[in-house]
C-alpha cells in the first residue's frame, strides 16, 4: 500500500464517522429545543427520528473509538456504544414485525411532526441499518470468517443508505419507503447510514474486498476509477437527466438519450484509462525483465572471466551455477 492511499485509509474510517456524528447531533439537538428543521435539513422533507439520530451518534462515536487504536479500554466502550445502537435498531424493527408498540418511539421526544402513521418511528431500512452496522463495529479488528461478515454487514449498511439517497434523490418512494412498510426515510438517516457504511468498508485493518481499493497497484487504480464511475458518476448522470426533465428543459425521451449515451462516454473513457493502465504496467514489467536479463548477463560474463574457480549454491547446498575455471579444476562438466 502507497503513502498517499496509505493515508486515505487513515481519514476515510473517521471522516465518514465524524459526518454522521455531525448529522446525528444537529438532529438529537433539534428534537430537544423544538427546532425540526436541523433534523431534517431541508424544508419539506421528514425528519430523522430522535431514536433514529441517537443511534448514529453512538454508531459514529463507537467508530471514532475503535478506529486504529489498540487500547482495549477505547475499544471495549466502542463496542458498549454499537451494542446499544443495536438494541435501538432491534427493537424497533420488532416493533415492525410483530406490531407491538414497545414505547420506545418517543422515549427522548414526543413527535409532534405527523410523518408516519407511528409518531417517533424510525423508517424500516433505517432500523435494519443500524443493526447491520453495530454487529459490524462489534467485529471490528477481527480477521478471517469473521472479518468477512463484519465487512457484509457494513456493506448492507451501506447498500441500505445508498438505495435510499437514490431514491430520495429520484423521488423513488419504493425504496425509500421499502414498498410502503413505513415512513419514508430522512435525508439525514440516509446520508449517516451511507457515511457509517462506507467508513466500515474503508476498515482497512483487516483484510476484506475492498482492500485492493486502497492499495496502489495498478489494478486498484482500474478499480478505484470504476467504482467512483459506477458508484457516483452514473447516478449524477441520471439525476441531472431527471432534472433537466422536471424543469422543462428537455422532454423525457431526450432525456432518456442523454442518459444513455453519457453513460456509454462514462463507459469508454474509463475502458480507455483502463487499457492505457494495463498497457503501461505491460510495459513496465517487459522493461524490467529486459534490464534483468542484461544484469544476469553481465554478471555471468564476469564469472566467466574470473581467474579462479568459482562456484554459486542455493540454500540447500546445491550448484546452480559455476565458471569455466572450476570445470578445469575439478574435473566436471556444468551438466554434472
Amino acid at each position: 500500500m502507497g503513502r498517499t492511499t496509505r493515508r486515505i485509509g487513515d481519514l476515510i474510517e473517521p471522516v465518514c464517522a465524524l459526518f454522521a456524528l455531525v448529522i446525528g447531533a444537529l438532529a438529537v439537538t433539534g428534537w430537544l429545543t423544538g427546532q425540526p428543521r436541523l433534523a431534517s435539513m431541508v424544508e419539506g422533507l421528514p425528519p430523522a427520528k430522535a431514536n433514529g439520530a441517537l443511534a448514529y451518534v453512538l454508531l459514529a462515536a463507537a467508530l471514532l473509538l475503535r478506529a486504529g487504536s489498540h487500547d482495549r479500554r477505547r475499544a471495549a466502550l466502542g463496542t458498549g456504544l454499537a451494542i446499544a445502537a443495536g438494541c435501538i435498531g432491534l427493537a424497533t424493527f420488532a416493533e415492525y414485525a410483530t406490531g407491538v408498540n414497545l414505547g420506545i418511539d418517543e422515549l427522548i421526544v414526543v413527535d409532534h411532526s405527523g410523518v408516519g402513521p407511528d409518531p417517533g418511528r424510525m423508517a424500516a431500512l433505517v432500523t435494519v441499518a443500524i443493526s447491520l452496522m453495530a454487529g459490524s463495529i462489534v467485529l471490528h479488528g477481527r480477521a478471517g470468517s469473521a472479518g468477512l461478515l463484519r465487512w457484509l454487514l457494513a456493506l448492507g449498511a451501506f447498500t441500505a443508505g445508498y438505495l435510499s439517497l437514490l431514491g430520495l434523490s429520484f423521488g423513488a418512494l419504493q425504496l425509500s419507503t421499502v414498498f410502503g412498510f413505513g415512513p419514508e426515510i430522512a435525508l439525514p438517516a440516509a446520508l449517516s447510514i451511507l457515511a457509517l457504511g462506507l467508513a466500515g468498508l474503508a476498515c482497512y485493518h483487516t483484510p476484506s474486498p475492498t482492500s485492493i481499493l486502497l492499495s496502489s497497484t495498478p489494478g486498484a487504480r482500474i478499480a478505484r476509477v470504476l467504482v467512483v464511475a459506477g458508484v457516483v458518476g452514473l447516478p449524477v448522470v441520471g439525476w441531472l437527466s431527471r432534472l433537466g426533465e422536471d424543469t422543462g428543459l428537455f422532454t423525457r425521451e431526450f432525456g432518456a438519450v442523454v442518459m444513455v449515451a453519457t453513460s456509454g462516454i462514462v463507459v469508454a473513457i474509463v475502458g480507455l484509462w483502463a487499457g492505457t493502465w494495463a498497457d503501461r504496467f505491460r510495459q513496465a514489467e517487459k522493461l524490467t525483465l529486459e534490464q534483468a536479463s542484461q544484469m544476469e548477463g553481465r554478471y555471468r560474463g564476469l564469472l566467466e572471466a574470473a581467474p579462479d574457480a568459482m562456484v554459486v549454491v542455493n540454500g540447500a547446498g546445491e550448484i546452480v551455477l559455476l565458471n569455466l575455471q572450476a570445470e578445469k579444476q575439478f574435473g566436471y562438466q556444468r551438466d554434472e
